[in-house]
């Protein structure tokens, strides 16, 4: 009898364990340190080109910032635990997508579009930037 209790709350422990790991595989990211421009402000500079220096995503998804966005995006449709992330701080803006399989809870891969932004929250064209981190 004790065998059986013992076995049955081993294999309820990983079940249990494995459930938790697999919900917080969906957990969310950081709250933002202020509210990031509206993606419609983002939209209005697709056009812009990302200048060679900028680009370390070795162009994967294009030069302008338009085409990186969509890249993005369209790496995500799907995706469910890989979320979007899109905030700001210091006046740098980031919006990105990560690279993390269930069991990563760090040290995950991410594309990020960053740029910096005037005092109203407008990007600043020169700034935009193609930031893949392996």
């Amino acid at each position: 009898m004790t065998k059986i209790l013992v076995a049955l709350a081993f294999v309820s422990g990983a079940a249990l364990g494995g459930l938790s790991t697999w919900v917080c595989s969906y957990g969310s990211s950081r709250p933002t340190d202020k509210p990031a421009p509206p993606i419609s402000v983002l939209l209005k500079s697709a056009a812009v080109s990302i200048r060679a220096s900028n680009d370390h995503c070795e162009s994967r998804f294009g030069h302008t910032v338009g085409e990186v966005l969509g890249g993005i995006l369209q790496a995500g449709l799907g995706d469910r635990r890989n979320p979007y992330s899109y905030s700001c701080g210091d006046g740098t803006c980031r919006l990105g997508i990560g690279n993390c399989k269930p069991w990563q809870k760090s040290d995950c891969g991410q594309t990020m579009l960053e740029f910096q932004v005037d005092p109203r929250g407008i990007p600043r064209p020169e700034t935009f930037a193609c930031v893949d981190i392996p």
